[in-house]
């Protein structure tokens, strides 16, 4: 886990696999769709 990652989440900057894989490199972006769109965080697209 790199800090840059976490004060991104904490700065609602939208995700990306890049801040996610720093997160947990074993979590794709795609896996987390369903939480992401339930919490309404940021995404890319």
């Amino acid at each position: 886990m790199t800090w840059p990652a976490v004060q991104a989440v904490f700065d609602l900057t939208p995700l990306t696999q890049e801040i996610v894989s720093a997160l947990n490199p074993e979590v794709a972006l795609g896996d987390l769709a369903k939480d992401i769109a339930q919490i309404g965080y940021p995404t890319t697209g």
